[in-house]
């Protein structure tokens, strides 16, 4: 008989019963020490809902929404306070920090926070110090996990363990900060905290009333959710785009921003039909502060059902009715330019004005009739010539104006739309009004299929951005200069790419 099957005899049952025990301990063992260490690409759990990216504590302090004075904390304060570590000692400073929303559990807060450190030792040490209410503090309900450098504090003990396994992500583009969403379940959770920070003040904006929810079956999901009267546009939000992706650098003033819409809607079939080489719009005026170009009726039908499925409401959604209100409609074929310019004697307000194939606008409009060439428009008719959001401005009375140029149909609104009409004729004759050459900041992809460029000045930017603008605002890369872009159906996904030309 061979050794090694006497000695295997002489094996007492024990061994045989502890021996995967020991295998398995053997295995975590060693995968502690071997396994793949996070990367940017995999550190969030794999259950993140929302992921914010930020490259390094100045950066957060820079660019986190909120107020900004004398006597507020610093972002990196607050950051510090929330997690158990108030000067948030062992942390890189310049490494890349990671806000994560996951999904509900028993509490509110279903939030985690990821660091790269460069004192392990330390950040533990200061996370378990126990004289908080000595120092005049609170300390949070918070879990602790380190893993190969990082930390991860959260109140889900489960989250944080879960660190490093593969939740959604931007790309590492080298950028200031970015943003990744799954946008169906980041709708779902804030529906279900509606009355809750930060959710009422964005359901709010779209027109939700927040205190009127009630829980009733979902029939997509087939589970429990809160539907609110006016969550129309939500709905179409959440039943259009599967993720979102954003990019921001601050200091080189640009954005870039990728939406996945869901496969097979009507969106979609817009984006793919379009050409690659669409003809070119008509041109703006010299007098333009901010303009529009769509290079083909299909581009101008596709920018329709994008904005309808990013919650725009062009008209009041009634049972039946287009909420597009005709604008989705592919015909007609040539492409078109709208701009805005300052209104005569209202410089808050703007007379808008509208070449090329002009969609039928009946629905929004008093369209001049038969072969009239002009309307009134009633005070308030037009809310879009209100050129200044800072304030509540009124909507200003005024009239809408038809011409023709060429081949090109115009049509301009407002308090000084007769003077808008002509002016474009007088330059698009004379041969100056025309389409500026910009140079994007990316190089644009072959095989890019073009949906809109864009253009708003930066006195006008001001006045609609507002706060939005500013230092700890959620568009604060674009101050500075006149914001460019262009919109593009590019491998599935919606590309919007802004930028600053100063």
């Amino acid at each position: 008989m061979p050794l090694e099957s006497s000695l295997m005899r002489r094996l007492p049952p024990a061994v045989w019963i502890l021996a995967p025990l020991a295998l398995g301990l053997l295995y975590a063992a060693g995968y502690a020490l071997l396994a793949p260490r996070p990367t940017l690409g995999d550190l969030p759990p794999d259950d993140a809902i929302l992921v914010h990216r930020i490259r390094g504590l100045d950066m957060l302090d820079l660019t986190s929404p909120g107020p900004r004075g004398p006597g507020l904390k610093a972002p990196r304060e607050i950051v510090g306070q929330e997690r158990n570590n108030i000067g948030l000692v062992g942390v890189d400073h310049e490494a890349p920090l990671h806000l994560v929303l996951l999904p509900r559990s028993l509490g509110l807060d279903a939030s985690m926070a990821i660091f790269r450190l460069d004192d392990a030792d330390a950040f533990e040490r200061e996370f378990m110090r126990t004289d908080f209410l000595e120092r005049g503090l609170i300390r949070r309900a918070q879990h602790l996990t380190i893993q190969h450098g990082y930390a991860a504090v959260g109140p889900n003990r489960d989250a944080t363990r879960r660190l490093g396994t593969g939740g959604i992500t931007a790309a590492d583009l080298g950028e200031d900060w970015s943003m990744a969403a799954d946008l169906p379940r980041l709708i779902d959770q804030a529906l279900q905290l509606a009355k809750q920070y930060p959710w009422r003040g964005i359901l709010s904006e779209l027109g939700i009333d927040v205190d009127a929810g009630r829980m009733r079956l979902d029939p997509r999901t087939k589970a429990m959710r809160a539907f609110l009267p006016g969550d129309e546009r939500v709905q179409r939000i959440q039943q259009s785009w599967k993720t979102v992706r954003l990019w921001a650098w601050h200091n080189q003033k640009k954005l870039r921003v990728d939406l996945e819409p869901t496969a097979g809607t009507a969106l979609v079939e817009a984006l793919t039909a379009l050409s690659t080489t669409p003809s070119a719009a008509p041109p703006p005026p010299p007098t333009a502060q901010a303009w529009l170009a769509v290079p083909s009726g299909a581009s101008r039908a596709a920018l329709a059902k994008l904005l309808g499925a990013s919650g725009l409401r062009f008209v009041e959604e009634q049972e039946g009715a287009d909420p597009l209100g005709g604008l989705g409609a592919a015909a007609p074929t040539d492409g078109l330019v709208i701009w805005g310019e300052r209104g005569l004697g209202t410089g808050y307000a703007m007379t808008v004005g509208l070449a090329g194939g002009i969609p039928d606008l009946s629905a929004f409009l008093p369209v001049p009739a038969g072969d009239a060439t002009s309307a009134i428009l009633p005070a308030g008719a037009a809310p879009i010539t209100v050129g200044d959001t800072t304030i509540q401005r009124k909507v200003p009375a005024g009239t809408v104006e038809r011409r023709k140029v060429r081949r090109a149909e115009v049509l301009t609104f407002g308090p000084s739309a007769k003077e808008a009409a002509e002016g474009y004729v007088s330059a698009a004759v004379a041969g100056t009004a025309k389409l500026p050459e910009v140079t994007p900041p990316w190089p644009v992809p072959a095989g890019a299929r073009p949906v809109a460029r864009f253009f708003l000045g930066q006195r006008r930017a001001s006045m609609v951005l507002g706060r939005a603008l500013q230092p700890g605002g959620f568009l604060a890369m674009l101050s500075g200069g006149d914001i460019h872009g262009r919109v593009d159906w590019i491998d599935g996904v919606v590309r919007l790419t802004a930028w600053v030309e100063r």
